[in-house]
């Protein structure tokens, strides 16, 4: 007994105590890889919890292993505080496809240019007989005046439309010259044009050039031709009898080219030009060109101006005193033969050859003397007899044929 009392009572035993950690709350959005607060704790030192269970407190080595030392850890273990939410990550749209380098695509080809043309150079220098090269041309020669013989210059008289045509067809096939020179060669021989020409631009285009060159011609020329078809139609261009046919029809087609006519190009001008011709005529030629020999108007004015000299030189030649020995002696005389050969036409001796310079013929008229070749071709186409001058009959049927002498 004495024993049990002396021996201390044990304190009473204290029993463990399980601390339950506060529940920790995951947010919803939270990122799964951001640490947690078991991680947390297991970085501050505890352990994680086993399976199914607790977390462990670990054990501290200060407070023992006694129930005092449970007691401790226990006060010691302090609720894990949950983390922060993480901020809200934004939205990323869906990657597309990246965009075409147009100037990386431009350097690039760049870059193989060079690269080919730096082979070429090195191909060239290391291989030159490879490649045969052509020998220099040598330098083309001024053609002088290329616009001479092609295109007719430009003159006081000349119709500046028409000029511009064939101006415009020579500039088509032109290469040496601009249009300010071409034209600057046409205006040569008419010094106001060629002024003209000098004060402009050298490098006028030829549309431009048109338009200045119309502009400024075309009034000039306008009233000339006025003047000129007045001069026409109120017969101020008169033949003269003594300057004679020729000359007359000079004066007569430059005063038509002036008023704008073509003689002898243009048909339909040819029909204005032969009436007004034939008033120009003098009074006894007139009446000899109303007509050709196959009593027909005439069609042409150059026909006109032909059969127009032809009477004129018949006419003279009836006018004139003949300046021939007389009949009488003339037959006394003997005339030299010629001999004709392969001549089918045998009362006709050769015009203006050998003894017979004036072209006579051996027929005879109603006066006794040869008949010229024009004025036979007159008997010939107007029907008239060789006896007694007269149209309706021949010289065979001549009712004065008895009258007439007989040839001795």
């Amino acid at each position: 007994m004495d024993n049990e009392q002396q021996q201390p009572l044990a304190p009473p035993p204290v029993l463990a105590m399980e601390v339950e950690p506060a529940p920790v709350q995951l947010p919803a959005a939270a990122d799964p890889m951001a640490p947690g607060p078991v991680d947390a704790a297991v970085q501050g030192g505890a352990q994680p919890p086993a399976p199914g269970g607790n977390p462990v407190v670990p054990q501290n080595p200060t407070l023992g292993g006694g129930p005092g030392g449970a007691v401790a850890q226990a006060e010691a273990v302090q609720p894990v505080q949950p983390a922060a939410p993480p901020a809200p990550v934004a939205a990323v749209a869906p990657a597309g496809p990246a965009p075409f380098d147009h100037q990386a695509l431009v350097q690039m080809q760049l870059q193989l240019m060079q690269q080919m043309q730096q082979q070429q150079a090195a191909f060239m220098q290391v291989i030159p007989a490879l490649i045969p090269r052509a020998p220099a041309a040598e330098p083309q020669k001024p053609r002088g005046n290329p616009a001479k013989g092609t295109l007719a210059p430009f003159t006081e008289r000349e119709d500046p439309e028409r000029f511009f045509e064939r101006f415009e067809i020579f500039m088509s096939y032109e290469r040496t010259l601009t249009p300010r020179d071409a034209l600057l060669f046409a205006c040569r021989d008419y010094a106001a044009a060629e002024s003209y020409a000098l004060a402009l631009p050298s490098d006028i285009s030829l549309i431009a050039l048109k338009a200045s060159f119309l502009g400024r011609w075309s009034t000039e020329v306008l009233s000339r031709k006025e003047r000129a078809r007045d001069a026409l139609v109120g017969r101020s261009i008169l033949m003269d009898e003594v300057k004679g046919v020729r000359e007359y029809s000079q004066r007569f087609q430059e005063k038509a080219r002036d008023a704008g006519y073509q003689p002898g190009i243009v048909e339909m001008d040819d029909f204005t030009l032969i009436p007004l011709f034939q008033n120009g005529l003098t009074p006894a030629l007139k009446s000899e060109c109303v007509v050709d020999a196959e009593q027909k108007p005439f069609r042409s004015l150059t026909a006109l101006i032909s059969w127009a000299s032809g009477r004129e030189r018949a006419l003279r030649a009836l006018a004139k005193p003949s300046s021939k020995p007389t009949l009488a002696y003339a037959e006394r005389t003997p005339r030299p033969r010629v001999k004709q050969t392969g001549n089918k036409r045998r009362n006709l001796l050769p015009a203006g050859r050998g003894s017979n310079p004036l072209g006579l013929t051996k027929i005879r008229g109603p006066d006794g003397r040869l008949l010229s070749h024009l004025e036979w071709g007159m008997f010939k186409a107007k029907g008239l007899c060789l006896t007694c001058g007269q149209a309706g009959h021949r010289a065979a049927e001549c009712p004065n044929k008895e009258n007439k002498p007989p040839k001795k």
